[in-house]
């Protein structure tokens, strides 16, 4: 997987480095944006290569890449139950956010940024109907999926079941919805009325 920009290839060159195989850097880019990756990269032994901007056009299929891409090991997903297994442990309240019919990949991105700064401990999307996790993703998360697990589930009514099992409550959300999810009532079997 090749993934691009600034953001995502530092935040991964910062914290599993061994993901990345190559650092491609556009000729011309801005000495400011690549002082710390080529510093950083050389610390870890990690490969450079320069290039024109054009093949760099191509290899990240967009020119929103500032200059910089990498080539890394494809992305890992999680399985719910690992996810529940390291979170087992965890002495607070959990987050896992579930997502139906998020389509769009900079959506998805966006999302899973906002987990991340918020707190939340995952993400399931569904295998069929949702974007996966692709180099748009990666860049539009600025690099919050390498701290945000994400699970590619076949049917989200069995994580529904699984997730209540182990504890969870599971709250509903939609964009037409009549109530204010504040205003909610928890009721018996970890779920809230509406």
């Amino acid at each position: 997987m090749i993934i691009y920009g600034r953001n995502p290839v530092l935040e991964l060159l910062r914290n599993n480095p061994a993901k990345i195989k190559i650092i491609f850097i556009g000729k011309g880019t801005k000495k400011t944006l690549i002082d710390e990756i080529t510093s950083l990269s050389r610390n870890k032994n990690i490969k450079i290569g320069y290039t024109d901007i054009i093949e760099l056009n191509k290899m990240c299929a967009t020119p929103k890449h500032q200059g910089l891409a990498a080539s890394v090991e494809d992305f890992r997903y999680s399985s719910i139950r690992e996810i529940l297994d390291n979170l087992s442990n965890v002495g607070r309240n959990k987050l896992i956010v579930l997502l139906d019919h998020i389509e769009d990949p900079h959506n998805l991105g966006a999302i899973i940024r906002s987990v991340e700064v918020l707190g939340g401990d995952a993400i399931v999307i569904p295998k069929d109907r949702s974007a996966s996790v692709t180099p748009t993703v990666v860049k539009t998360s600025a690099g919050a999926v390498n701290h945000v697990p994400v699970a590619m589930e076949v049917n989200l009514s069995n994580v529904i079941t699984t997730l209540r099992k182990s504890g969870f409550w599971i709250v509903g959300a939609d964009q037409n919805a009549d109530k204010n999810i504040g205003d909610a009532e928890p009721r018996e079997g970890g779920s809230v009325k509406d």
